[in-house]
Parts: structure tokens; C-alpha cells; sequence
């Protein structure tokens, strides 16, 4: 199971990621790590739908070849996906209309995430964290409605199966995102109600992040439970979970101290106006005994007639 949670930390989800499309003007891109949960997702369902296919339809003769429950478990994982990118989609509109930049969409191993800047105002958290719920509400609706259907007018075995699961599937991923554990979108809702209720966006996100690291921390436990109680692999997935939001609930607090502290700085006061520069004549044994071993610095501006050429770094000598 993935989820789905807008303005997670980006440097501590994404790898290499392949721009797919444009949806409404926002790039859409996909993660690497979501081939991983594409493969298991689809593995796991082509193993579940036999028996859900017994369950509702035990009239049935005979039973599809093993092939047929693939092709459902890959379409089921591949329109699950395509359920987090809507619901994604939902927090990326709500805050264009708040006339906030939108950076994208990517979908990754555990689900999606619409990478939007820190809100404005406690008001703009809410409308924003509220607009993916609000998506998958529709789709469970919908997509329930539809297996409900199916199944009462005869429709073909797999395509109810393949609906019911993903009604059901909406409706847990919006359970787990409406609990109040930041970063998911209902810690985002808890966060808004403190932003409202103290007046401060750090004191918001740092109760918020707690609430949401305490969440993390029973997630972990309980895929330890399972692991040892011989679910291993759910135990893993779900342990993965919790680390992930810890990880995220901490970054994001920490994202929100950094921000503050240089708000409104201007960079003249983090720069160094008179930098140790170099001439591009200069021998490389000498930059290195006369810069690098002296100043210790990463980079070194060179110069000619006070004029920038470039920069050198000390990478360099590695190559």
C-alpha cells in the first residue's frame, strides 16, 4: 500500500526520476523506486485475486489461467497509481487557485507526493492539505458504485474484481492520510489548526512533527510484530513506512527552522566580498600548496583583469 502527502522533503525521497507528461500545465514524473512497488503490488494482487474471485463468483466452472490474474494485478497496481497521481492532483490545484508554484508531481515507491512551497497562512494549509482527501473520497465513491454495479448487471468477473479492490484501496490510503501525523495530509490539517490557534508556523510544525514521529514510531514497532510473527514481508513494508515518515516528519520541521532564520536576510550578509581568488596562469602544484593545504576552502574563484573565468575545486584533483 502506498500513500499520498503533498510537500514531503524532496532530498530524502527522490532518486532518478523520468519527466512523463504535463497534467494541467504540471510536470508529472516518476521515481525509480516505484518500479519496485509496481513489481510487488502487481505480484501481491495476481496472488489475492483467485481467491476473491472464489469468494464472489463460486458459480464460475472454470477458472481463469494464472495469465488473466497477472494482466488484473498489473492494470489494478498501474490504475492504482493512477488514483494517487488524481489525489495529488487535487492538493496541486487547490494551490494554483491560492496562486502558490507548483514544482511538479512524482510518483515513488511509497506512493506520490505534489511538491508545493510552505503555505502562506493556516487558512491556505487547510484549503491545500484537504484537496487530495477530497479526490479520493470521489474515486472510492465512484469506483465502489461501479464494482457494486457490475457485479448486479453481470459484468465480466475480472473488471468488478479489479474495481472493487480499487474502491477499497482508495478508501484505506484516505483513512491512513487523514491520520493526524505529519507530513500526511491530516497533520497537515493538525498543523493548520495550530498555525490558527498560536499564530506560529514552527510551534505548529513542531507539535505536529511529534505527533506525526510518535505515528512513525507505532508503525515501526508494529512491522516488527509482524515480522517476527512471520508476515515478513508485510513487516517489512510497513516498518519501511514508518521509517520513512519519521524521517520526513523531522526534515520537514528542520526545513521550516531553516526557512525562518533567512527570511528576509539578503545574501550580502553570507557572502565574503573579498574571496582568496587565483590567476588562471597559475601552476597546479602551487594552487595546491599555496591555496588548498593554507585555506582549506572546496572552490576557488579564478580571475583575470577582475574578471570572473570560472572556478576550481579541489574535486578536481581526483580525476
Amino acid at each position: 500500500m502506498g500513500f499520498a502527502s503533498h510537500n514531503a522533503p524532496r532530498c530524502i525521497m527522490f532518486g532518478t526520476r523520468w519527466r512523463l507528461f504535463r497534467l494541467l500545465g504540471i510536470p508529472v514524473s516518476l521515481d525509480t523506486s516505484w518500479l519496485i512497488i509496481l513489481a510487488l503490488l502487481t505480484l501481491s494482487l495476481a496472488q489475492r485475486f483467485p481467491g476473491l474471485m472464489k469468494r464472489y463468483y463460486s458459480e464460475i466452472s472454470s477458472a481463469p489461467p494464472p495469465s488473466v490474474y497477472w494482466l488484473m494485478g498489473l492494470i489494478a497496481a498501474v490504475a492504482f497509481f493512477g488514483c494517487i497521481l488524481l489525489h495529488e492532483l487535487g492538493h496541486a490545484i487547490v494551490a494554483r487557485i491560492q496562486r502558490m508554484p507548483v514544482r511538479g508531481i512524482t510518483l515513488f515507491v511509497f506512493g506520490g507526493v505534489a511538491e508545493i512551497d510552505e503555505p502562506p497562512s493556516a487558512r491556505v494549509e487547510l484549503l491545500v492539505a484537504i484537496g487530495g482527501p477530497l479526490v479520493s473520497v470521489c474515486l472510492a465513491a465512484i469506483l465502489g458504485f461501479l464494482a457494486w454495479l457490475g457485479y448486479r448487471q453481470d459484468w465480466p468477473p475480472p473488471a468488478v474484481i479489479v474495481l472493487g479492490y480499487l474502491a477499497a484501496i482508495n478508501s484505506l490510503v484516505l483513512a491512513f492520510n487523514l491520520v493526524p501525523a505529519f507530513p500526511l495530509d491530516g497533520g497537515r490539517v493538525l498543523r493548520s489548526i495550530l498555525w490558527q490557534a498560536t499564530g506560529s508556523l514552527r510551534h505548529a510544525t513542531y507539535w505536529s512533527a511529534r505527533v506525526g514521529r510518535g505515528f512513525a514510531a507505532v508503525l515501526i514497532a508494529w512491522g516488527v510484530l509482524n515480522f517476527f510473527a512471520g508476515n515478513w514481508l508485510g513487516g517489512i513494508w510497513i516498518g519501511l513506512i514508518g521509517l520513512f515518515l519519521n524521517n520526513a516528519a523531522e526534515a520537514s520541521y528542520q526545513q521550516v527552522l531553516v526557512r525562518q532564520a533567512l527570511a528576509g536576510r539578503p545574501v550580502l550578509i553570507f557572502m565574503n566580498p573579498n574571496p582568496i581568488t587565483l590567476p588562471p596562469t597559475v601552476e597546479l602544484q602551487r594552487w595546491v600548496e599555496d591555496y588548498v593545504y593554507r585555506y582549506h576552502h572546496k572552490a576557488f574563484p579564478v580571475v583575470s583583469n577582475s574578471r570572473l573565468e570560472g572556478f576550481i575545486e579541489t574535486q578536481a584533483l581526483a580525476n
